[in-house]
């Protein structure tokens, strides 16, 4: 869970800055994107609490919470994996409409 809550966290982070950013600029927009740069910096906050949080435990059985943490991270690499092939994909697509090939 640690891993997944420290991701959200920095996508939340990503995006409030991002926000932050577009509101030096804003003009008319000014009220909504301060709204929302308000709105991430409560979430960025809840994030950043829950890192801290330790839930109380209840008693499991160490091979059944080793098996769910294995499935995750199958999970994760199954994805990641697809999107390298994707990558590569698009990417000889790419060179070979240039006239080039890919190893």
């Amino acid at each position: 869970m640690n891993v997944t809550v420290t991701e959200a966290e920095r996508f939340s982070a990503n995006t409030y800055f991002f926000i932050s950013t577009l509101l030096r600029n804003a003009e008319d927009e000014r009220p909504n994107l301060q709204m929302c740069a308000e709105a991430y910096a409560i979430v960025n906050t809840m994030f950043r609490n829950a890192t801290n949080f330790i839930a109380p435990g209840y008693e499991t059985n160490p091979m059944i919470e080793k098996k769910r943490e294995t499935m995750v991270l199958v999970a994760m690499q199954k994805i990641v994996v697809h999107m390298l092939f994707y990558h590569l994909f698009v990417m000889d697509l790419i060179c070979k409409s240039a006239g080039q090939a890919v190893d």
